[in-house]
Parts: C-alpha cells; structure tokens; sequence
C-alpha cells in the first residue's frame, strides 16, 4: 500500500513542533508550502505524490533534516531540486567513462540517473536522493546517498527518513549536528533497554557514533555451515533479531551469521562501537521483503 499525503503530514507534524519548540531559528527558516506550479514540476519528473507532500508542507530551507543536511526547494537559485538534478546529470556525463562508483544497496551502478531527484544536501557535493530507477530488489522512492564514489541505499522511504529525523530529535539530537551516516543508533522501539539516552552531543558515549541508517555493508556471502547468531522474527512489519555482542566483538567489530525470515543465512558486517540498545537497519534482507534490524541486546 502506498504511502498518502494524509500520513506525510502527520508524520512531518513533530518534526516541526520540535523545531519550533527547541530550534526556532531554524523552525523560522522553513519556506512556505511550494506553489502548485513548483509541485507540478516535480510531478513532471515522475516524483510520487508521497514525495510532493513534503514540498506541500515546505519548500525547502534550512539544515532541518538529520545530520546537517539541507532541505532542497524545488526551484529558484543555485541550490534547489531542479538545479542540482542538473548538476548530478552533468557530473554524470563527465564521469561516464569512469569505473562504476561503490554500490550498497539495491541500487543502479552508475554515476548519475535522471531518476535520481536530489532533495536534500550538505552542500559539499553529496546528495540525498529520491530514488526513481532502483533495482527490482529495490523500492520505488527509496532514499539514496549520493557520495563522492559511492550510492547508497540509506532509508526504504521517506516515512522512513522521516521517522528516524523525529526520533533522533527525540532523543536529543539537533538536525544541524553532524551524523555519520554508517554506524549506530540507539534502539528507540525498546523501552526495556538501560541505555540513558543522551541530550546532547556532548554527553553521547564516544564509542557511539551517531546512526548511518538503513545499509551500513552489504551482507558477507553465505557459507556452509556458519555459526549462526540468531533467527530474526518478524516484529511490526521488520525481521527483528537481537545479539549479544562480547567486549571485543564491541570494541573491535566483527561479522555475524544470522538467519532471515525465508531461511537464508547472511553474514552482515557489525561495526564497532555497539553499546546495549544499539541497532543497525538493513532494508529489504530481512526476508520475504522485509527489513532486517539488528539490536544489540548486551555487551558481555
């Protein structure tokens, strides 16, 4: 079932309410809604309605979204969707007789697609882009980074991304605090967990980075006979697994077999720095389509 207008709002509504209560500087940065002929040149582009519904709230402005990135509007100026999907299409063309970029994720290995809508950037030449020619493991309107050389799938969609913006907030991070994009998050879904959630940079554990979301490496091959971790269950729509983790696999990383909802045993890549309740999401390898997410229970 596809995502309605209807569900984007309720879910952008605490997002704004958050910034207006504790950032109205940059509460007071977002633009009014785009105008229909603004939002019709999206649609021209084949962005779905779901996507336009964002636009329909603002039009852009300001580093509103997790992790410092910067809300595109649709048009007008040098930074804007319109105008940065000519750039991605021109860096594209330079680069096209280059070596493919670094995929992770059900995404195309190229340079540059015209389905490939930039919204948001964190004006050093990286993009996040709505994804409109992903793979067929892929999922129309998926969340893609755009990264010197690498695409990435980070977030299935956009009432994905938008959860994640509202939970961090949440939890006391600021949108214009710096996220690295390939690590831990906390595990917000647990209320058992006894991590204190920290309320701001300064008080976050430094062996825990900040969330990459979505797919930080791409499963390891299957092998005959691994020791596998665990079984992942299917919990509110998302194969669940938890892990206990060791003082080193912490410290220092490690790859864990775990088996998928559909049987199959995938070795995926733990980074280190997981404290209890922290979790890792990879889209779409959980099984029978559904995303995996790793949480790790305890540090042993």
């Amino acid at each position: 079932m596809s995502t309605t207008p209807a569900e984007v709002a309720a879910a952008w509504a605490p997002i704004q309410a958050w910034l207006q209560s504790e950032r109205p500087d940059l509460a007071e940065g977002l633009q009014p809604a785009a105008s229909k002929d603004a939002l019709d040149e999206l649609a021209a582009l084949g962005v779905p309605a779901e996507w336009r519904a964002l636009w329909a709230q603002h039009d852009g402005e300001g580093p509103v979204l997790l992790g410092g990135w910067s809300f595109l509007p649709v048009n007008g100026g040098t930074e804007s969707v319109l105008v940065e999907r000519d750039n991605l299409l021109e860096m594209g063309r330079h680069l096209a007789e280059e070596p493919p970029p670094t995929v992770v994720g059900p995404a195309r290995a190229v340079w540059a697609h015209s389905g490939w809508i930039p919204f948001a950037t964190d004006y050093s030449g990286c993009f996040l882009c709505i994804d409109l020619a992903p793979t067929h493991e892929g999922r129309m309107g998926q969340v893609l980074l755009v990264d010197d050389d690498e695409r990435r799938v980070v977030y299935a969609g956009l009432l994905e991304l938008l959860d994640e913006c509202r939970s961090r907030m949440e939890d006391g991070f600021h949108p214009d605090d710096e996220l690295d994009l390939d690590n831990w998050t906390e595990d917000l879904a647990d209320p058992t967990q006894s991590v204190r959630k920290p309320t701001n940079l300064s008080e976050q554990a430094p062996t825990q980075e900040p969330l990459k979301a979505a797919v930080p490496t791409p499963p390891a091959e299957s092998v005959a006979e691994p020791e596998v971790r665990g079984a992942a269950e299917l919990i509110d729509g998302v194969a669940r697994l938890e892990l206990v983790l060791t003082g080193v696999e912490q410290a220092e990383g490690t790859t864990a077999f775990v088996r998928s909802l559909d049987d199959n045993i995938l070795g995926v890549r733990i980074p280190k720095g997981g404290c209890a309740g922290a979790r890792l999401r990879f889209p779409g390898l959980g099984g029978a389509g559904h995303d995996l997410l790793l949480v790790v229970e305890a540090v042993r």
